[in-house]
């Protein structure tokens, strides 16, 4: 008798007693039914010629019948290659010595590349090479009959143009079940959306709407199976305004955070920090809680989650966040690091005036003109002020100029106003320029002002065959 079962198993409801017989199929046990308070025969099936119980009362194949199963998952592969080929596999003995069997993938077109190789591999010589329990080769098979992550780039690109057959394809392995082709359409149909939303010329703004609904509810499909990005996507979806539910968004930002989603706990972060979606507790709660997203999110290098703690610790927040400007230099730091411009501005500023680091005008302008090259206006004004200063850079007022121009074009009212206006003086006063009299002629309310059209003439003769672009 190959190990039964010992007493007082139990199985479900019954608990074994003894063994009262064997044979080449099932084992036979009294046991005791608690439901029904009574005795009861249980016939096991256990075929004891291929089957062995091991410690921990795990039915596995023997030795003995491991090449049974084997050749079993042998016949099925068989099968499925003939009817994919019309002809049965090349005998085993005619494989040997030297394997000759000819991938599938390579007679057969069509099909999904990933399930013709898991028929290779229950057609695999050596019994020890095939999957060794039908469980195991139908969860390849299963796996392998999905779409590939290749072939799913390839038809997204073609659906996001709206390609009826690549949304047709996509929609088909999206219906059985596959998440990954589910969060596929939504984002095939929110690119449509988006191309409808804005193709004027064609007058296709009335199917935005369509799209749009369409990828909530391909996204929902593929989150509901624990999809991240997904999740992430809904939570965006429903912040700016597709679906405008600050709660919804909570909840689905949530959902990809504790995923591990950098970006949702950064999201999920600034709904906190700002109030947005969140129980109306104590703002010294949603203060902590935003750190404790912004920080994880932090800690996987998302440099706005870093930039963001960088900015609370700079100002503090009452008890939550007590200011520490060592901590956000450090934070800023590492943001400015992964190519963050506002990060970099800071630390360009910090530097120039000594906040919690030495005062450091060379390091001041390595940061500034980091920020300067991403076209950040307050960085290219202060650079426009160390070059007029000569702080930390020599002295250079053709630079100073170029930098001003470039801030007073900016996006940045408040430092376009400021950068328009430094230059009046030194243009009135030739402080490095050429005298520009004509700027005496404004009115007084513009005497101060300089702009654009005026200087583009003694910029012309001033930065000649000069490469002031290169540093702001």
């Amino acid at each position: 008798m190959r190990n039964p079962l010992p007493p007082g198993s139990r199985i479900h409801e019954y608990k074994i007693v003894r063994v009262l017989g064997t044979g080449g199929f099932g084992i036979t046990c009294l046991a005791f039914d608690r439901m029904l308070d009574g005795w009861v025969a249980l016939k096991e099936y256990f075929p004891v010629a291929v089957a062995v119980r091991t410690d921990d009362v795990r039915v596995v194949a023997s030795t003995e019948g491991r090449d049974v199963f084997s050749w079993d998952i042998y016949a099925l592969a068989a099968v499925s290659y003939r009817v994919l080929t019309g002809e049965p596999p090349p005998n085993a003995p005619d494989r040997m010595p030297d394997d000759c069997y000819e991938p599938l993938a390579e007679r057969v077109g069509g099909v999904s590349t990933g399930w013709l190789a898991a028929i290779d591999h229950g057609l695999a010589l050596q019994p020890d090479d095939r999957p060794q329990t039908v469980t195991a080769w139908r969860m390849t098979l299963h796996d392998s009959n999905r779409m590939d992550a290749a072939e799913m780039e390839k038809l997204l690109e073609a659906a996001s143009k709206g390609d009826a057959d690549a949304l047709a394809r996509l929609r088909a392995e999206a219906d059985a079940g596959h998440s990954e082709a589910q969060f596929a359409l939504g984002e095939a149909y929110f690119a449509l959306g988006e191309t409808y939303e804005y193709d004027y010329v064609n007058a296709n703004g009335e199917l935005a709407p369509a799209a749009y609904a369409a990828a909530v509810a391909w996204y929902h499909r593929a989150a509901d199976q624990g999809h991240a990005v997904a999740q992430f996507r809904l939570g965006r979806m429903y912040h700016e305004g597709v679906r405008n539910d600050h709660a919804a968004t909570v909840a689905w930002y949530r959902k990809a955070a504790e995923h591990g989603l950098a970006g949702a706990q950064y999201q999920l972060g600034r709904m906190y920090e700002y109030g947005e979606g969140v129980p109306p507790d104590d703002e010294a709660v949603h203060v902590k809680l935003a750190v404790t997203w912004y920080g994880r999110a932090a800690d996987q290098g998302y440099a706005e989650a870093q930039y963001s703690l960088g900015r609370m610790y700079q100002s503090g927040c009452g008890d939550s966040v007590l200011q520490d400007v060592k901590e956000s230099v450090a934070w800023f730091r590492k943001a400015a690091s992964r190519g963050h411009v506002e990060a970099q501005f800071e630390l360009g500023h910090m530097h120039s005036q000594g906040t919690g680091v030495p005062e450091d005008n060379e390091e001041a302008v390595v940061w500034y003109r980091k920020a300067a090259s991403q076209k950040h206006p307050g960085a290219q004004y202060y650079l426009g002020e160390v070059y007029h200063r000569g702080s930390g850079v020599p002295k250079d007022a053709a630079e100073a100029i170029a930098c001003y121009r470039k801030a007073a074009h900016g996006n940045d009212e408040g430092y376009s106003t400021k950068a328009q206006l430094a230059p009046g003086g030194m243009y009135r006063t030739g402080n490095g320029v050429p005298t520009d009299s004509s700027s005496q002629s404004l009115v007084p309310e513009s005497r101060l002002r300089w702009r654009s059209d005026r200087a583009i003439r003694p910029l012309g003769d001033i930065c000649s065959g000069r490469r002031s672009d290169e540093q702001c």
